[in-house]
């Protein structure tokens, strides 16, 4: 497989539906459980298209990126979207199925009052630890 040439080279994707959804990405070890809220946390890493971090689009337009994710597993099961309702994939035989959405994922955008705080998650890590009573996180 070439990464230099291609239909999609150079392309830049972005989440169906926005803010509500992450976009797919080579983790590594950017994600991480927390008991203490019950939440899955992510960082994102390689995103899908150049390898970019989590992205907010106004519509088409770039706007800035997006710090992380978390799910709440409760919300998600079986049938259900973890994003917005609709925004299942529509073809080769599901042109007309439309599934629920759990809204389960909400974006942590903290990159917006703290723009200097952006870093690489291409190659990150986690390290977790309980701590009067909070879930700590380091990257």
């Amino acid at each position: 497989m070439s990464y230099t040439s291609g239909p999609n080279v150079g392309t830049i994707y972005k989440s169906s539906d926005d803010k509500h959804s992450p976009l797919s990405a080579h983790t590594y070890d950017n994600n991480i459980y927390l008991p203490i809220i019950d939440r899955f946390l992510t960082f994102g890493g390689a995103g899908q298209g150049l390898a970019r971090p989590f992205e907010l689009y106004d519509g088409e337009t770039y706007i800035r990126d997006i710090a992380c994710y978390t799910l709440q597993p409760g919300l998600a099961g079986l049938g259900f979207l973890g994003g917005l309702s609709g925004h299942n994939y529509q073809g080769a035989g599901y042109e007309t199925t439309i599934l629920p959405g759990a809204r389960a994922w909400e974006a942590r955008d903290w990159y917006e009052q703290y723009p200097t705080t952006i870093t690489s998650r291409t190659n990150g890590g986690t390290c977790y630890r309980s701590e009067g009573g909070l879930d700590v996180v380091t990257t």
